[in-house]
């Protein structure tokens, strides 16, 4: 793995910034899904487990966050606006539609073109996002006929 990768140095392409997020926040939460799923209530230990996956997520989210700004030529530390937790989605959609630059700026090389398979973790949201929506509205057109008959779900 690189080393820009790993320790947040360099700059990270709006591709790469959502398929790295993406496929980071399913590694970080997924289990701890799972464990939530299976625990007691008496089970102390998840709370402390939940504490620190946020804090650890968190932590890579800031550094990738900090590699897009450095893409689009900002400072890194407005990534600490990532922080505010109601700016958050806001943050991540703005990083992820504002371009980066082409050529190289004053935080290092232009990040190399992504590779087209990136485009599955990176829409992956959006594809569940549009799943949601369209579950809900079949939902609501096939009860239809039972609310206005009085009837309950």
């Amino acid at each position: 793995m690189k080393k820009e990768l790993v320790l947040g140095f360099g700059r990270l392409s709006r591709l790469r910034f959502m398929a790295y997020f993406n496929l980071w926040h399913l590694l970080a939460f997924a289990p701890l899904t799972l464990w939530a799923l299976l625990a007691t209530p008496e089970d102390s230990s998840l709370l402390t487990f939940t504490l620190a996956t946020v804090v650890v997520f968190n932590l890579v989210a800031l550094k990738m966050a900090a590699q897009r700004y450095r893409d689009a030529g900002a400072s890194g530390f407005w990534s600490l606006t990532y922080l505010i937790p109601p700016a958050a989605p806001f943050i991540y959609l703005i990083l992820a539609t504002v371009p980066g630059d082409r050529d190289d700026n004053r935080f290092g090389k232009a990040p190399p073109k992504s590779p087209r398979w990136l485009l599955i973790p990176a829409l992956l949201p959006l594809a569940l996002l549009i799943w949601h929506w369209i579950t809900l509205i079949n939902l609501l057109f096939s009860s239809a006929p039972l609310l206005m008959a009085g009837m309950t779900l």
